[in-house]
């Protein structure tokens, strides 16, 4: 585990190496743009599987300064205060102090439910997945990823659907498209077989 004082630290020097990294792209200097960029990867590699936090802040600044060479700014720090301008594009002040309303459960009925059954035994047919378990994700009438187990519901857009290998199925609920999902809730469940046959 990684105290936050050195993940900062940590953090600062990744920041650092980008900004160099831009820097010398910015300059020409190629061959030290490169070393840096190998820095930057040697970071990303070695806090994959220490410090997620670290791991994505070193893909980030990596994309930042790839962007950076791909745009038509002239100097790093012009980019950088146009991508923070750029965050802020569109928002619009809410002066209502009101909170967002719980959207309501919507339970499945059999058809939508053995549709969505149907779409996900197709897609784990079409894929490496037909025997890994986990759970498949549909929306809109369409297989649009897996999941391991019923976990982070803020990776999805509220109302998907998380279909397992039995067919029980969960609904993504709360929240909003750009903040994700609250969480899940079970909107149709295959009873056990009861009797002697089971």
């Amino acid at each position: 585990m990684i105290s936050s004082e050195l993940r900062n630290r940590k953090a600062r020097l990744i920041s650092n190496i980008g900004y160099e990294s831009a820097c010398a792209y910015q300059n020409s200097c190629l061959e030290a743009a490169h070393v840096l960029d190998r820095q930057l990867s040697a970071f990303r590699l070695a806090y994959q599987e220490v410090d997620s936090d670290l791991f994505w802040f070193s893909i980030y600044v990596s994309r930042m300064v790839g962007e950076f060479i791909v745009s038509d700014a002239r100097n790093f720090t012009a980019f950088a205060m146009l991508k923070a301008c750029q965050a802020f594009q569109g928002l619009q002040l809410d002066e209502s102090d009101e909170q967002p309303e719980e959207q309501p459960v919507h339970y499945l009925t059999p058809e939508a439910a053995a549709e969505n059954i149907e779409i996900a035994e197709q897609w784990r047919e079409e894929t490496e997945y037909r025997y890994q378990g986990g759970l498949v994700i549909v929306f809109g009438g369409e297989a649009t990823g897996w999941i391991n187990q019923l976990r982070d519901p803020n990776h999805w857009e509220p109302g998907v659907i998380a279909v397992d290998e039995h067919g029980n199925q969960y609904q993504a609920i709360g929240g909003d498209s750009y903040n994700g999902a609250t969480s899940w809730q079970p909107v149709w469940n295959i009873q056990p077989l009861k009797g002697a046959a089971a």
